[in-house]
């Protein structure tokens, strides 16, 4: 996808965002909480895409046992909205974590 449609994919979402939260509050969002959703939403999807990526073809980098997820890393993730974490490396979920917390 080229820069042009990809700014007019956020800039549809990001109205979609705001019509949405109006039809649920009777109220148009207010600039940050218009930006927090969508923030949010963007992370989720990025997110899925990676899971998606990562479970079809695998990463890309070789997995050793001391390089997996520790369970609670794992727990953590899947608790953030993580689809599919046990597919990221323990750098990377940790990572992860980090950016989603």
């Amino acid at each position: 996808m080229d820069n042009k449609a990809l700014a007019e994919t956020y800039v549809d979402m990001y109205i979609y965002i705001c019509d949405y939260y109006e039809t649920k509050s009777t109220a148009q969002p207010t600039t940050a909480e218009a930006s927090i959703i969508f923030e949010q939403t963007c992370k989720r999807i990025i997110s899925d895409l990676i899971g998606k990526q990562r479970s079809g073809g695998g990463s890309t980098q070789t997995t050793q046992n001391f390089d997996k997820p520790t369970e609670r890393q794992i727990k953590w993730a899947t608790d953030l909205g993580c689809h599919k974490p046990e597919g990221f490396s323990r750098k990377e979920l940790s990572a992860w974590i980090m950016e989603n917390k």
